[in-house]
Formats: C-alpha cells, sequence, structure tokens
C-alpha cells in the first residue's frame, strides 16, 4: 500500500520552505519600504520599476504582509509560526542541553518551540532532511541530470552507505563537540542556514556575503560527489540518523509480498545511496518515500517501526510460542526488559525471527 498522503505532503511541505525562503527577504523589504531613510537601498527591489509598482498597491498590501510577516516568517533553518520560533533540531537539542539548568531561561513557550523539532525526530527519525531541508530536492535534481547527462554512470543512486569507521567515529565526535562549545559555527555548515542567510542577503543587500560563498563550497561538493555532504558531514543529518534508531515510525516491508528477481529500482531512486529491498528500519532514511513509488509490488511503505531497527538489534520482549516446541519468538512489546543480543547468532531480521533453544545463554 502506497502511502500517498506522505508522498503529497513531501512535495507540500518542500514547496512551502523553498517559497518562504524567498518571499520572506522580499515581504520585508516590501514591508519597510517606506521609510525614510530607507535600510535596504541596495536590494533590487528598491530600482525604480519595483518602486513604480509597489506605489500602486502600497498600502493594502504592506498592510496584508504586516500581518502576515508577524504571524509567518523564517526559513528552513529558523522558523516563526505564530508564537513559536523554531530551529533544526541538533540546534534545539544543543540549546537545551546548555541551559537545562538555567531555570530563568526557559518559558513554556521557548520549551515548546526546542522539543517539539525534537518530537518529530524521535518520531520520524531523518525526517527534516526529506521534508524541510532543500538540500534533498537539490540532490534529487542533480541525480536525475546526472542520470540523463552521464548514460555511461551505472545506476541512479549515490555511493551505498557503510558502516562508520573509528577515523569517521573521532571526526564526528570532535565536529559535534566543536559546534556544541561555539554554536554560532553551526550557521557556517549546515545548508539550510546558509540558504536563509545567503538568499536574504542577496535580496536585502543586492550582494553575496560569506554564507553566500560557503553555500557555493557546499554545491561544489555536492556535484564532485552527490549526496556525500548531506550523508556523512552535515551534523543535522548524522544527528538525526543517531536518533532514527530510536524512532517509532520507518520504512518497513509489507508482510508476504515478494520482490520481483533482479528488480532494484527501490535502490537506485534512493538519494542517499541505502538499500530499502533488503534492510527496513534503515536509521539514515528520511521517508522520502521516493522508493515507495517505484516499487511495482507495493513492498514498501511507511509503518511503524519494529522492534529490530535495521542492523541494529534493539530491546525487545522473547516469549515462548505455544505449538512450536524449541522456538523462541521475537515479539514487540510496552515492557521492553530483554536484550536481543542475549541470543546473538539466531535470527535478528524480520524475515528470521525464530532460534533454536539450545543456541540461548541465560535463562529466560
Amino acid at each position: 500500500m502506497r502511502n500517498l498522503w506522505l508522498i503529497k505532503l513531501r512535495k507540500i511541505s518542500q514547496t512551502f520552505f523553498i517559497l518562504i525562503l524567498i518571499l520572506t527577504p522580499v515581504f520585508q523589504v516590501i514591508r519597510v519600504y517606506r521609510q525614510d531613510p530607507f535600510p535596504y537601498r541596495e536590494s533590487f527591489l528598491a530600482s525604480n520599476f519595483f518602486n513604480a509598482i509597489l506605489t500602486e498597491i502600497d498600502k493594502p498590501l504592506r498592510n496584508f504582509l504586516s500581518h502576515f510577516y508577524d504571524d509567518l516568517s523564517g526559513g528552513p533553518y529558523s522558523l516563526k509560526i505564530w508564537f513559536l520560533k523554531m530551529v533544526e533540531p541538533m540546534s534545539s537539542a544543543f540549546a537545551i542541553i546548555r541551559n537545562l539548568f538555567v531555570p530563568e531561561y526557559w518559558t513554556w513557550i521557548l520549551a515548546m518551540s526546542f522539543l517539539l523539532p525534537l518530537l518529530i525526530a524521535f518520531l520520524f527519525g531523518r525526517i527534516y532532511c526529506g521534508y524541510v531541508c532543500p538540500m534533498s530536492t537539490i540532490t534529487h535534481l542533480h541525480l536525475r541530470l546526472r542520470k540523463r547527462f552521464k548514460k555511461a554512470e551505472p545506476g541512479y543512486s549515490a555511493t551505498a552507505l557503510k558502516p562508520l569507521s573509528t577515523k569517521r567515529k573521532i571526526f564526528i565526535s570532535i565536529l559535534f563537540l566543536v559546534l556544541f562549545m561555539n554554536p554560532i559555527l553551526i550557521a557556517y555548515i549546515l545548508p539550510p542556514a546558509l540558504m536563509q542567510h545567503s538568499v536574504s542577503d542577496f535580496i536585502l543587500y543586492g550582494g553575496f556575503s560569506l554564507w553566500g560563498l560557503m553555500l557555493c563550497l557546499v554545491f561544489i561538493f555536492e556535484w564532485i560527489k552527490p549526496a556525500y555532504f548531506c550523508r556523512k558531514i552535515c551534523p543535522t543529518g548524522l544527528f538525526l540518523t543517531f536518533l532514527g534508531k530510536y524512532r517509532r515510525f520507518s520504512l518497513v516491508h509489507v508482510p508476504h509480498v515478494k520482490c520481483e528477481a533482479g528488480c532494484h529500482l527501490c535502490n537506485e531512486v534512493c538519494w542517499l545511496g541505502l538499500n530499502p529491498k533488503t534492510r527496513e528500519n534503515d536509521p539514515a532514511c528520511d521517508l522520502c518515500q521516493r522508493c515507495v513509488m517505484v516499487c511495482p509490488q507495493h513492498r514498501l511503505k511507511a509503518g511503524k517501526a519494529s522492534a529490530i531497527l535495521g542492523d541494529r538489534p534493539r530491546i525487545a520482549k522473547l516469549a515462548f510460542k505455544k505449538g512450536q516446541k524449541g522456538l523462541l519468538v521475537l515479539k514487540q512489546s510496552s515492557s521492553l526488559t530483554f536484550f536481543i543480543k542475549k541470543v546473538r547468532g539466531c535470527g535478528t531480521a524480520p524475515s528470521s525471527p525464530f532460534c533454536p533453544l539450545s543456541r540461548i545463554s541465560g535463562k529466560i
């Protein structure tokens, strides 16, 4: 069964955040262009041509935009919706940790603004990357262009992900420590923040800034190695991949539906280089639903994550199944008391959940 509503939600969400990314600084110029002195004289909206247009619809437009801007402004990095002012999940987590023991810092509105992105991450994992960050749309278009104009290049997706090496773990640890100690650096490395600042600077001041230069470097890196930045460098992506191990909803296989022999369409369209054909509940999956759309057997869907998440076992309840002597059943339960690690070497994939009792060590 295809999650059509989720596919439509992704397209609507991506369109919304790209539009608000561009329109927010435009609204700001229009709201204040009657001020004397005008604060954005370098903006292309300050030209005589635009000034003549704005003069015709001056008061009604500015009144409307003033109310609209008060209720909705920002972009994919920091968004204001009425009284909530939310930032991307990693920045929210860092802000909570830094100010956890500062009571005067917290208000209920601020707590909601920080906790809401983290709650969504714990429920859906890396959904921010697929539904909010414009880099997923840009990378997807880039991969389509590469497939169209580079016929000799095998496949469609980026290079498949590999397990983290020791060097990579050290690099990620140092990166998170530096960003936690110097939060201002987050805005110079995250693509949503770079886009939000560079687009605003271009529209408001008519030129490129350091934000724009850093964004160009990210795009150049993306052109050389598609999706590599999002998968292995972007701090938010790495942070959400970690939270994705514990999320409640993920990409799962529909039971009793077999895949066609030799079909790899789902793997080919995955812009993150994952393997949805054989691995469900992957913590790096952003639920973009592109694999769901191309699957001819309707074998993939977004649903409740099973007790076993990808290749990393989670806590599960162990119970005997009546009528099948000598077999062990792994069942998800609200009372998570046993580790699957106790039966390592037995079936740890949803397709083979049974294990002979003789191979179980310890009392159950």
